[in-house]
This record gives C-alpha cells, sequence and structure tokens, in this order.
C-alpha cells in the first residue's frame, strides 16, 4: 500500500477546500454549463497589498495562466466586482481575501492564511479564477493528483470542509466532487481520522460576513518630495521635502492614513517697487486622510490638511535692507494619489488647497508690494519607498 506524507495531504487538502469554496462562492452567478467555452468573462478587480509582497500585474497574470477566458475592465455596471487583498497579520503569517460584488449586489467573502506572500498571490489568483471561470475548478478537480495520493484527497478535503462548516459555510465536499444540497460530506467519525495540517500551513476560512469586522492592511513609507506652492510670496515658489505615510486599510473606502511632511520653499531675486526680494519657507504639515479609493496599483485619498511653519523675507538694493521672519499657518484639504511601483517603490502625486491662517504684508517703505493671499494652491511630485 502506498503512503502519502502529511505535508502532500496538507497541501491537497487546501486544494480541495479553496476548490469548494470558490464554487460556493458563485451562488447565483453563471455556472460553467451556461457559459460557452470561448465566451469571455468580463470583471472589475482592485488588488490592495504592500508593493514587495505582490502586485496588481502580477495577480492579473496568474488568474491569466488559470484561465484565457477572464477579462478586467474598468468599474462597470453589469460586471461582478472584485477586490483582493493580501497583508501581514500577527504571528508572521499572510492573510489573502477576496471579496465579490455580484450585479444584484449579493457580496461574498473569503479568505486564506498562507505562509508567504507567494502562497498567498497565487491562492488569491485561484480564488479569482475558479469564481469568475467555474470551468477552473473543475478542470483542477480533474487533474490527478499524482501515484499514491487518490485515496487519500477525499479525506484530506473532508478535513478542511468540516472546519469550514463549523464557520457557517454554506456547501461541501467529498472527495469525488463538489456537493451543493447541503448533505454531511462525512461521517464524523471518518473526519476524525483525517490528518491535521501542521503549524504553519494554510488554514482556510468562507464566510459572506461585513468585510469592516475583517483586520486592516498596514503599509509604511518615506520618500523625497519635489513642489511648487503659491500664495506666500508674490510668485510661485519652489522646494524639496521628505514625507512619511502611514496607512491601515480595509475592504472599505473608509480607511485611515496619516502623512508628515517637512519642506523648505523659497523664491528669490523677485523684482518690486523699491528693491528686490527674497522670500523662504520652512514648513511642516500633517494630513490625516480616511477616504480611499483603489484600482490596480493606483490608490487616492482624500485628507483634512495643516501647515505650520516661517515664512522669511529680505530685501536688497534698496537703500534700508531689511528682514522679517513671520509664522505661517494654514489649514484645508488634500488629494493624494500613490501609484504602487516594482522593488517596494511608489511614486506620489498631491494636490493641497488651504486656506491662510495667517496673513502679512511686505513692503519697501513706505509702499506695501505684497500681502500674503488668502488661498494657498499646493502641487507635489514625489519617489519613495515601502518600509513594511
Amino acid at each position: 500500500m502506498l503512503s502519502v506524507s502529511p505535508e502532500t495531504m496538507a497541501t491537497m487538502a487546501r486544494i480541495a477546500a479553496l476548490i469548494g469554496f470558490a464554487i460556493a462562492g458563485t451562488a447565483g452567478a453563471t455556472s460553467a454549463a451556461d457559459v460557452p467555452q470561448d465566451a469571455t468573462v468580463r470583471a472589475h478587480l482592485d488588488v490592495l497589498a504592500d508593493a514587495d509582497c505582490t502586485t496588481f500585474a502580477s495577480v492579473v497574470a496568474r488568474v491569466a495562466e488559470r484561465s484565457q477566458r477572464i477579462a478586467f475592465v474598468g468599474a462597470a455596471a453589469g460586471v461582478p466586482a472584485l477586490r483582493g487583498k493580501i497583508g501581514r497579520i500577527a504571528g508572521g503569517s499572510v492573510l489573502a481575501e477576496l471579496t465579490v460584488v455580484q450585479p444584484s449586489g449579493r457580496q461574498s467573502s473569503r479568505q486564506l492564511a498562507a505562509p508567504t506572500c507567494e502562497e498567498a498571490a497565487e491562492a488569491l489568483a485561484l480564488l479569482v479564477a475558479m469564481t469568475l471561470d467555474p470551468a477552473v475548478a473543475l478542470h483542477v478537480q480533474s487533474e490527478p493528483q499524482g501515484a499514491g495520493s487518490t485515496g487519500s484527497v477525499g479525506s484530506a478535503a473532508n478535513n478542511s470542509t468540516s472546519a469550514a462548516s463549523t464557520a457557517g459555510a454554506k456547501s461541501t465536499q467529498d472527495g469525488s466532487g463538489p456537493r451543493h444540497d447541503g448533505a454531511a460530506a462525512t461521517p464524523p467519525d471518518e473526519a476524525s481520522r483525517a490528518p491535521s495540517e501542521k503549524p504553519g500551513d494554510s488554514t482556510l476560512v468562507a464566510s459572506e460576513a461585513d468585510t469592516s469586522s475583517l483586520p486592516a492592511v498596514r503599509s509604511g513609507s518615506f520618500g523625497l518630495l519635489g513642489a511648487g506652492m503659491t500664495g506666500p510670496a508674490p510668485r510661485a515658489m519652489f522646494g524639496l521635502g521628505l514625507y512619511g505615510f502611514i496607512a491601515f486599510d480595509r475592504a472599505s473606502p473608509l480607511s485611515l492614513a496619516m502623512r508628515v511632511t517637512a519642506a523648505h520653499d523659497w523664491r528669490n531675486g523677485l523684482p518690486e517697487a523699491g528693491g528686490i526680494a527674497d522670500f523662504s519657507l520652512d514648513v511642516a504639515g500633517l494630513d490625516l486622510c480616511a477616504l480611499r479609493l483603489s484600482a490596480g496599483p493606483f490608490t487616492s485619498r482624500l485628507c483634512a490638511a495643516g501647515r505650520l511653519g516661517r515664512l522669511a523675507a529680505s530685501g536688497s538694493d534698496t537703500y534700508n535692507a531689511q528682514s522679517q521672519v513671520r509664522l505661517f499657518a494654514s489649514a484645508g484639504g488634500a488629494a493624494l494619489v500613490m501609484v504602487a511601483l516594482p522593488a517596494a517603490l511608489e511614486l506620489v502625486a498631491d494636490a493641497e488647497l488651504q486656506w491662510a491662517l495667517t496673513r502679512d504684508e511686505f513692503a519697501f517703505n513706505p509702499q506695501v508690494f505684497y500681502q500674503t493671499q488668502p488661498i494657498t494652491l499646493t502641487l507635489g511630485l514625489g519617489v519613495g519607498r515601502h518600509f513594511w
């Protein structure tokens, strides 16, 4: 009699459970028999993950390896909307979660905890492929499991299915394929003899719970910013700065994030009536973001923003050259757009519109040549790197 190692049986259990829940998750959608084999299945996909873990393009490529019938399109009515999320959780594991919103409004979600990002990305791609193209699940089930493994697939699958039914799953599975009648797949005594997975192996939990209760995916980055700013000086000021960013993103658009910036802006040699004026601004900023929208590698956020710093002005080519330093403060809003790049890098663009809380006048006595404008506008572009 041929034997199968516990590691092989655990792997087969994960695959069997994934197939069962992907088929269960497509309840209410078109079945494989109803879709022509050459028909294209269209859907909208968002992927939220640390750039050093996986990317939107990587998940799409993995899905394409499994099904050539799936085409991803922009958000539109009449197509399923899929949200994939991969993030590290306590204990060092990686949590992959897929949320499916059907055109009817029906929503379901599945989660898989895996030891590595690679395994989590593979699991997410497999769930996406089987959710949109049930023929993929039938194909995977029909593939041979290898010599000596046939007799163990059913037992391992039943073990995972038994655990999933405890979590409230609506379908069960035996060794020969999926079942949708709600009946128990295996007697309790037989299921109890199935081998258990080793610590650290992937475990599957299927549910249709509110995704807002899922753990947030934490991300952080830092980088360099270049910006142009109007308002404090008679002409636009240009500067360089640093930023630090941290986010706690959930499946919901209501996700918290914070950005801290420090910058130095300047504009020199401005000819004014009575002399030449030089301006510089050293400023620190804080952005608090609560709304997030994402599409593939693009993430946009709306934030409340505030700035505090020192505005310095000096004169030259005048009879009485002087320098002045004034407090500068402003408050308003900011919009951030972040693009995930390879090698854990990111591109950042931002636009800030703020109300000046301090307004000073500048003059070559006795003539005032400029007063700080009530509205300040800042446009920035930067590059950063994820540190988790």
